[in-house]
Order: structure tokens, then C-alpha cells, then sequence
């Protein structure tokens, strides 16, 4: 179970603070005061504290999202108690509204002050408090939030450590897969004056500890290193490992006690602090800490907290704010190479020799996976079940230094070769035999043609496999040859696929716009001839879609095939302000217009204004596409929300006038009419940004002909949203094809040939000639709101890239034949006959 899917501020240091421990500090002053220090400070993260009437102040929230600083937000109520659902979903979505991905109710459920006395008292109090709870979890998934579940207090009035594990038993049972898998665990990992590596290794290491019970030569979980004996109950009781969320922790002193910072002194807490900090942003926190947050930023005079705080209520700084500010800051290091951590193995069951580990019985028995016949020497033992999410069509893999593979399927037999295959787990990219499960579930084998006992790996992966009647997470499952005893090597950990820009599956026709819908008042006035747009130098409309490794050696190798086929445009996926820079840059230097688009999922903060200031300052056309895709799920940081279309549209509105105040053009991309109608209500018919609007158009055409136009999937599909726009706007904004074309091998209707050879060279070329013609299939003159088609993709580790598994000569050929053209003398070209 990776950890990546959970939200981090862009540059985490990994630490941040406990801000003011009551709700009175969120002032225009307030936040002037200590924004400045939270980042001389190197904060990442800001744990604060909010009433349940009212949210707080949107601009303090704003504020520090923008400065990449993390709230968490802690609800706060004077005893726990059911909360109402309603009042509690609207302030989670005004939360996850602003950009906060963590709220918290419920703090220190396990404490007798936390509870009527009544309440606390009676039986079963951590059901009680689990059927509290639960409706919140999923009020906070609903919203898009990371689930938390709220920190407990060490030790406490109720034993930490068995009120956890209670907890999570319960919530195994009651709480869908994916809430679970998205959940986050509270925790107050205070170091109590004990060294930092106090309880280090867990239960595991100290066996002999008990609740409220130290046996001599023992350690508990006390101590910084609680995070280890949280993750061992999660593991037990789920499977997998969670992240755990750091909500106040002191690194010296006994938190508890109210007076005299419990007498540590200033040298050893500055010097707790900085190690702490070093540890975090040089990665040698283990990767499901998700952050540590120092207790205590601030307390007003006469708060009995006020003994740790690191800024006294006349502001005077700590010895440890002073060690802090002159340490190095960077961000944390090593997040790209973390480790999958091992799932717990339960003992193998039934007598078929292969070892079952993660799955349910119900998968077992579905996925029919038999062991081998003999039992008493070597058998293929599964070392690793992991949830893959994001990739389209159920396949299996198997992974061999021998030949061919015999895949027994449900519905016959298929030989396949080893190769490489983009879509499988990486552990599983290079010489893996692949083959789709076209007949669903059944009765599967894979064999090694010749000798079995050379298969070193066998897996599933896809978006449709199916349990009961309900949508499943694809599962992997890795298998190894052990021998009878049970003696193996370490486990195989193949990390899942890193999610591949594909078109959708076709769905069935959307309604034709209305030719004559009624033109809304006010509209913007239509861009004078498109003139306030930038266009490249020679531009001929002619692009593509580049590689996605974004290296300087495999961008300027892009750039020479680009230029090769004399292509005026290419669409760039980035991350971060150093990519985007340094490969735009190359890009544009080359003569070749830059479309550019930030590799971030919807709802995740990203300044995409600052994207565009950066571009704007070193003389590059600004075009910024905002986001990806809204209605594939891939596409969010978390699952895709029930209301993701208003979500998706106000935050692209909001970006949109960010992108337009830097002076760039924002890019509105998406999937459906129903999305373009919301994000054209979002911003508005009367805003001034649409005059710099762009709309980015994935005109993918599955294997349909360049005339076909039955639905939006076919390569004049832009023509669709074009309509929108006109009778929305009263006028189009450019189009561009950042994405689309014929994806090769494309067979989705089984009604036209496979788009192989020399189709796809046909029908690229085709698409090209639009430019050079000044008309498009069928003779429709080419519009002026057309500027480029950029087809996917130039360059990668696919069969579908041209320059990739194999290389696609025949089309690339076809496209260096066009002859040399501009876009401005494509009708004097027609008229001449030479198209």
C-alpha cells in the first residue's frame, strides 16, 4: 500500500506547528504577524483550531495555502458527542472548498474530560464513540478530504494503544474500502523527555510492555517513535499501513504539566527541534509520517499552555525559534524512493500451496488461482497483494526470463511474448508477458511455454475487476518460488503504474447542441482575429503531443523530431517551476509553441498564476492549461466526488482569473458539454478573462474515420463544444488539440479496421493537411478558432508513442512529406492544387 496518494503543501519540509491553542487568533493581524515566521521557520504545516458554529476566516485560510503552508483544521467541541450531519457536511465543504485537505473532530476521545461523565462511564465506549465517528469519516470523504481519525492522548484515561485497536476492528467492518484506504491517523507522538528513539521498533521490539505497566529494561510507545506502534495496529487490523498525521507533539518536556515547561531547558529543547527538523526534510522519517507538528507556536498571557510555547505572549523567541530560523531549510527529501511498506501475512490457508496474503475469501474464491501439483517441493507462493488504481481494462501479466507465456483464459488460450508493457505495475514493465482478460471472470492460468518453473511473477491490474456486482479496486498479486518449507527471499514490492493521460472509454452519444440557443447578456466581445494571442514563428498548425519524461536529453530529443517533421506546437507536461522553465524554454527557442500544462490533480493547490508569471517573464507565450480531465477519476487527488462537476468549475473559474491576472492565457480543459456549460456559469458569461480563455480539446477519435461525427469522440469532436461556446459567448475561443488523434493499435468499434500502419499514417496526415488545405474533412473551411492539433504522443515507453516500443516510421514519414507550408497561404496552396 503506497502512501503518495495523501496531500502534502508543495516544497514540505515535513514539520510545522501547533498554532494558538484556542480559537481567537485569526485577525487581518494575526495572520500579517506570523506568516513571516512560520516561514523564517521552515513551516509546512499549521495545525489550528476552529469553532463547529462557524468556519474560519476565508482570507486566513487563503492566506496560508498560498504561502504553501498546510492547515489542518481541528474542530473543536466542548464534549464528545453526535454531532449533526448537516452542519457538519456544509462546514466540510466550505473546507474543502478553500483548499484544506485534513479536518479533525473528536480530539483525545480516550480522555474521561472529553466525555459527560455519564457517557464515559457506560459500556462499550469505544463502539459508542465509533458510531459517532463513522459519520463523520464519511461526511469528510464525501467533501474530497483525507479521513481523520482524531488523535488520541498517550496513555490517557483509556489506554491509547487498546482504544485504537478496538477502534479500527469496528471500523474494518462498518467503513467502505476506498474511506479506508484514504484514512489518516491523529497521533500526539510527544517525546516526554525521553531520548528520540525512545520506543523505537515497536510492540514487535518491547513484547513484555502493558498497559500502564514499564517492565525494567523495557520501552513503551511513550515517545517520539509512537507513530511505529500506531502503524502496527493499523496493519493488524486492516492490512496495510496508514499515514499518520502529526496534530501537536512536544519534543522536550512533559506536555501535560501546566507550569515551567516541566524544567527542560532551552539548550536541549532547541536542540531536540533541530534534529527533528533535519530528520523530516532529509527523509529519514519513515514515509507514512506525513508530517510533525512542534507543540506550541503561541499562547495568549494567562493560558496555562503557556509554559510551551515558542513565542511568549510579548513575542520574545525561544532558544529554539533562533536554532530554527538559522537552520537550512529544504524540501523533504527522498518522497519519489519510498518504500512500499510490507503487509502483515497472515497464515497460509487451504492445502493448494500458494499463500493467500490481503485477499478476502470471497477474491479467492472468484479468482480461482490453483497451485501447483506438487506439494512437497517447490509452489509459487504470493508475496504481495496491492490495490492498482487508475489503469483502464483488466489484464494479467506474467513476468519470465524464458519464452513465450501460455495465458489459459475462460474464453481459450493465448500464446504472448515477453515485452515491454507501459501499463503494468513498473516491477512488471520490462519483458512481461500481457494479455487483457477479455472474458471477465473465470478460470485463469499462466504458464511459461516450455517450463513453467521460470515464471517469476504473475499479476492482475485494470479498472474493472468485478466483485459481486459492485465496482472493485483492481488488486495485484505477485507470486515467488518457494520451496515446501516456506523459505524465500525478501518479497517482491512492485510499486503500482504511474497513471498515463488515455482517452476514455466512448459513452454513448451526447445530445446535439441546440443550432440557435438563446446568446446570454452580457457577453464579452469575441478576441479581435484571435490577434491577442501569441502564435509560433512560421506556425502551420501542426503539433504533438511530447514525451513525458521531461529530462533536458529527452526534451531536446523530442524537439529534434518535432522539428524533423517541422511541427510548430507541442503540448508540455510538467511539475514544478524548474520543468516548466527549463523545457519551455528549450521548447520556444526552437520555434516551436509551448502548451503547457501542470501534471496536478484536480482539487490539489497549485499556483498556476505563478506558472504563468514565470513563462510571461522570460518572453514565452503563456498558455496554461488548468487541469486535466475533471470526469476521470484519475485525475483527483482522492476518489472523484459526487458533485466534482460545481467542484471542478469553480476551482477552474478561480484559476482561470489567477492565470489572466499574471498576464497569461488559462486553459479550459474537459470532457462533456455538461462540464463546459458549468465552467462557463462558474466564471461567468460577462468576465473579462474569457478574452484570453483557450479551450483545449482532446479530439481523440478511437479507430472511427476523420468524417465520422456521431458523437464528441471522433477528431472533429471540438466541433461540438464549439457550439457551446458560440451560443453561450457568442463567439469561440481558440481551440487547441492538446491531446487526441488515433491512438495506435486504437479497435474500440469493431465495425471499422484496427488503426495500424498504414491507417494511422493516413489518417494523421489527414488531420495535418487541415492547415495546408484551409478546410477540414468533408470541405467545412478550416476555422480561425482552430490554432493547432497535437496528437498523443511524440516519444515514451508504450506502443502508442511514435517513437516508442516500436517506432512508427510509416506515419512519421507521412507527416515529413507534407510539404513545407505556413497556415497563412494554406488557401493559396489549395487553390493551386498542390494539397
Amino acid at each position: 500500500m503506497t502512501l503518495e496518494r495523501y496531500w502534502y503543501p508543495e516544497n514540505d519540509t515535513g514539520y510545522g506547528f501547533h498554532y494558538y491553542p484556542d480559537t481567537e487568533h485569526y485577525s487581518p493581524h494575526d495572520i500579517e504577524r506570523w506568516l513571516p515566521e512560520l516561514k523564517a521557520l521552515g513551516a509546512s504545516w499549521l495545525v489550528v483550531l476552529s469553532k463547529m458554529e462557524a468556519s474560519l476566516p476565508e482570507f486566513f485560510v487563503k492566506r496560508l495555502l498560498a504561502a504553501e503552508i498546510e492547515p489542518v483544521v481541528r474542530l473543536v467541541a466542548p464534549t464528545i458527542q453526535p454531532l449533526d450531519r448537516g452542519l457538519l457536511a456544509g462546514l466540510l465543504g466550505t473546507y474543502a472548498g478553500w483548499g484544506v485537505h485534513y479536518v479533525e473532530v473528536f480530539s483525545e476521545a480516550n480522555c474521561s474530560s472529553r466525555w459527560a461523565v455519564r457517557e464515559w462511564c457506560r459500556p462499550s465506549l469505544v463502539e459508542r464513540f465509533v458510531d459517532m465517528l463513522v459519520p463523520c469519516l464519511e461526511e469528510m470523504h464525501a467533501a474530497g478530504l483525507h479521513p481523520v481519525f482524531p488523535a488520541l492522548r498517550p496513555g490517557g484515561d483509556y489506554w491509547d494503544l487498546s482504544f485504537l485497536r478496538s477502534a479500527f476492528v469496528s471500523l474494518s467492518s462498518r467503513l467502505d474500502e476506498s474511506l479506508l484506504q484514504s484514512m489518516v491517523i491523529g497521533m500526539h507522538n510527544h517525546a516526554f523527555d525521553r531520548p528520540l528513539s525512545w520506543g523505537e521498533g515497536g510492540q514487535g521490539r518491547w513484547p513484555d510492555t502493558r498497559p500502564y505497566s514499564l517492565p525494567e529494561g523495557s520501552q513503551d510507545h511513550m515517545g517520539q517513535h509512537l507513530f511505529e506502534w500506531y502503524t502496527e495496529i493499523a496493519e493488524s487490523a486492516l492490512g496495510y499501513s496508514l499515514g499518520l498525521l502529526c496534530m501537536g507533539s512536544a519534543v522536550a518536556g512533559d506536555p501535560f504539566a501546566l507550569s515551567a515547561a516541566a524544567g527542560t531547558d532551552q539548550d536541549t529543547h532547541a536542540e531536540r527541534a533541530v534534529a527533528l527538523a533535519n530528520e523530516l526534510m532529509d527523509g529519514a522519517s519513515p514515509p507514512y509520517v506525513i508530517n510533525h507538528t512542534f507543540w506550541l507556536l503561541a499562547a495568549k498571557e494567562g493560558d496555562p499552555n503557556r509554559a510551551h510555547a515558542w513565542y511568549s505572549p510579548q513575542e520574545e523567541e525561544s532558544q529554539a525559534v533562533t536554532a530554527l530560523k538559522g537552520l537550512l531549510k529544504h524540501a523533504r527529501a527522498g518522497k519519489d524512493e519510498w518504500p512500499v511498506p510490507e503487509p502483515t501475512t497472515p497464515p497460509a490457508d487451504g492445502d493448494d500451496g500458494v499463500e493467500f496474503v490481503g485477499l478476502s475469501q470471497e477474491m479467492k474464491d472468484r479468482l480461482q488461482i490453483r497451485g501447483p501439483e506438487r506439494h512437497d517441493g517447490l509452489y509459487w507462493k504470493v508475496v504481495r497483494v496491492e490495490v492498482q488504481p487508475g489503469v483502464q481494462n483488466m489484464s494479467a501479466y506474467a513476468v519470465t526470463d524464458g519464452g513465450t507465456v501460455r495465458f489459459s483464459w475462460a474464453d481459450g488460450e493465448h500464446i504472448a511474448a515477453p515485452k515491454d508493457d507501459p501499463y503494468a505495475p513498473i516491477g512488471a514493465r520490462q519483458g512481461a508477458a500481457s494479455m487483457p482478460m477479455f472474458a471477465g471472470w473465470g478460470a485463469y492460468s499462466a504458464e511459461v511455454v516450455g517450463n513453467s518453473e521460470i515464471l517469476d511473477g504473475f499479476g492482475l491490474y485494470g479498472d474493472h475487476l468485478e466483485l459481486t456486482q459492485t465496482q472493485h479496486h483492481p488488486v495485484l498479486i505477485t507470486f515467488k518460488l518457494v520451496d515446501a518449507g516456506g523459505k524465500d527471499s525478501e518479497p517482491i514490492q512492485p510499486n503500482p503504474p504511474s497513471p498515463s493521460p488515455e482517452p476514455p472509454t466512448p459513452s454513448p452519444a451526447p445530445p446535439t447542441p441546440s443550432p440557435q440557443p438563446p446568446t446570454p447578456s452580457p457577453a464579452p466581445g469575441p478576441p479581435t482575429s484571435y490577434e491577442g494571442f501569441l502564435r509560433p514563428p512560421h506556425d502551420n498548425g501542426m503539433g504533438v503531443h511530447f514525451g513525458l519524461d521531461t529530462t533536458s536529453e529527452a526534451m531536446a530529443l523530442d524537439i529534434r523530431r518535432a522539428q524533423e517533421m517541422r511541427m510548430t506546437w507541442a503540448t508540455l507536461c510538467y511539475q514544478g517551476e524548474e520543468q516548466l522553465l527549463r523545457c519551455a524554454k528549450m521548447i520556444w527557442e526552437a520555434g516551436i509553441m509551448p502548451v503547457c500544462r501542470q501534471v496536478t490533480p484536480v482539487g490539489r493547490h497549485h499556483s498556476f498564476g505563478t506558472d504563468a508569471q514565470v513563462l510571461v517573464a522570460n518572453g514565452i507565450p503563456p498558455y496554461i492549461q488548468i487541469f486535466n480531465e475533471p470526469s476521470d477519476p484519475r485525475e483527483w487527488e482522492n476518489d472523484r466526488p459526487r458533485d466534482y462537476v460545481q467542484k471542478w468549475s469553480r476551482l477552474w473559474a478561480q484559476k482561470a482569473e489567477e492565470v489572466y491576472d499574471a498576464g497569461g492565457y488559462p486553459g479550459l480543459q474537459c470532457l462533456s458539454l455538461a462540464e463546459l456549460e458549468a465552467a462557463i456559469d462558474a466564471l461567468g458569461v460577462g468576465s473579462p478573462v474569457w478574452q484570453r480563455v483557450w479551450f483545449c480539446a482532446h479530439n481523440y477519435a478511437l479507430n472511427h474515420p476523420p468524417d465520422w461525427q456521431e458523437d464528441v469522440w471522433c477528431v472533429l469532436g471540438f466541433q461540438f463544444f464549439a457550439d457551446v461556446f458560440q451560443g453561450r459567448l457568442g463567439f469561440v475561443p481558440p481551440i487547441i488539440c492538446g491531446e487526441g488523434g488515433w491512438l495506435y493499435g486504437a479497435y474500440d468499434d469493431h465495425r471499422y479496421p484496427r488503426v495500424e500502419g498504414e491507417l494511422h499514417a493516413k489518417f494523421t496526415k489527414h488531420v495535418y493537411k487541415w492547415f495546408r488545405r484551409g478546410k477540414l474533412t468533408g470541405g467545412i473551411p478550416l476555422p480561425d478558432y482552430l490554432f493547432a492539433v497535437c496528437p498523443w504522443i511524440l516519444s515514451g515507453r508504450s506502443d502508442e508513442a511514435w517513437y516508442g516500443f516500436t517506432t512508427k516510421v510509416l506515419t512519421i514519414e507521412a507527416v515529413k512529406s507534407i510539404p513545407e507550408f505556413a497556415r497563412a497561404q494554406a488557401a493559396a496552396a489549395d487553390r493551386s492544387g498542390e494539397g
